[in-house]
């Protein structure tokens, strides 16, 4: 995804701008819920795009777009520098033709991304409903349990950053977690209790974080 980023930044340039970088998102996520012995939900998505950022003077401008081919990249770039260079037009809020200082840092190439140990992507999906179809049978077998909740969602995030001033840095993120929660239904009240923890524990980790909770 590096040309993406850098066909962007181009285009941001080549239309004028002094700086231009550029950032390529790639995020995709999966959201499962079991309520009373069922799994009740199953949603998974994934989302791309590109954003470009230019510098004008003072003035920024900025410009996305789902569309990740390098000609659609290198159009983003150029409608952040026009958008930069109308910016310019307004006045107040500092902006105006005088180039803005940048602090000048020494380009990074790099690559970061956070450990694990089992993907939680990979994971099969009967593997995770069966977990929470448990938790929630679990739950239900204690007396006056009226309502049994379990869910557990995964997220993994990759991103590459392109500047005209030379960084390259790529980095990638996972992360998931998991949350069940008993309620209970008397004659003058109504009790709640969640593991583990209000909202459940989540972590930039893979599986084995879910894994470790003990939802059983």
């Amino acid at each position: 995804m590096f040309d993406v980023t850098q066909a962007a930044v181009e285009g941001a340039l080549a239309a004028g701008a002094t700086y231009a970088d550029a950032r390529v998102v790639l995020s995709r996520s999966q959201l499962i819920t079991a309520r009373d012995e069922a799994v009740e939900t199953l949603s998974q998505s994934e989302a791309i795009g590109v954003g470009a950022r230019a510098l004008i003077g003072s003035s920024w401008g900025f410009f996305a777009t789902p569309e990740t081919t390098t000609a659609a990249a290198r159009r983003a770039g150029e409608r952040a520098a026009e958008i930069a260079r109308a910016s310019a037009l307004v006045a107040g809020s500092g902006r105006g033709p005088a180039p803005a200082g940048l602090v000048e840092v020494a380009p990074v190439i790099a690559h970061w991304e956070s450990t694990y140990e089992v993907h939680p992507l990979e994971v099969s999906l009967s593997e995770k409903a069966d977990l929470l179809v448990d938790a929630t049978a679990t739950m239900r077998s204690v007396a006056g349990i009226s309502l049994a909740e379990a869910d557990a969602t995964v997220w993994d995030t990759e991103k590459w950053f392109v500047s005209s001033d030379g960084h390259r840095v790529s980095q990638r993120l996972v992360e998931c977690g998991a949350s069940m929660t008993a309620t209970a239904v008397g004659d003058s009240e109504t009790q709640r209790r969640s593991y583990p923890g209000i909202r459940g524990h989540y972590g930039t980790q893979g599986w084995e974080l879910v894994r470790g909770i003990d939802l059983g």
